[in-house]
């Protein structure tokens, strides 16, 4: 199949979308986190030209970041919650203090954030349903 002949994927309509404007103000003490010495060193070795392409999960945190290239990194995934836009703003004052883009919008995958109550529910309901299956009694 030629480029020609592949069907077009539909724009995603209903899908969020975070740009760094909509990412909170820092408080004095994140943004001087986030320019520290060992913020700058760590940033400086994700772009390092050498990691093109490499990928950052950061799971606990609800990120996914990626060195693609040219002094910037792109937010591949991030988990919409408050907390998470918190650490991207740090990461965004990081990486521009270094003179590196962070991409975001169209570049993002927003999930929706799934609390821990919502979680232990659905894990609560798998074991009822594993103990209805186990009693289950065949004549």
């Amino acid at each position: 199949m030629n480029p020609q002949e592949r069907p077009k994927r539909k724009p995603r309509t209903n899908q969020p979308k975070w740009t760094v404007k909509d990412l909170p103000d820092l408080i004095e003490f994140d943004r001087r986190d986030s320019l520290s010495h060992s913020k700058r060193l760590w940033a400086l070795d994700f772009v390092n030209p050498a990691n093109l392409g490499s990928l950052k999960p950061m799971t606990e945190q609800g990120l996914l970041l990626q060195n693609s290239g040219d002094n910037s990194v792109r937010c591949i995934y991030a988990v919409d919650h408050f907390e998470v836009k918190i650490l991207l703003a740090m990461l965004v004052s990081t990486f521009n203090s270094i003179g590196v883009t962070v991409e975001l919008g169209d570049y993002t995958v927003i999930v929706p954030f799934e609390g821990e109550e919502e979680v232990a529910e659905e894990a609560n309901d798998e074991v009822i349903s594993e103990k209805i299956v186990d009693g289950f009694e065949v004549a």
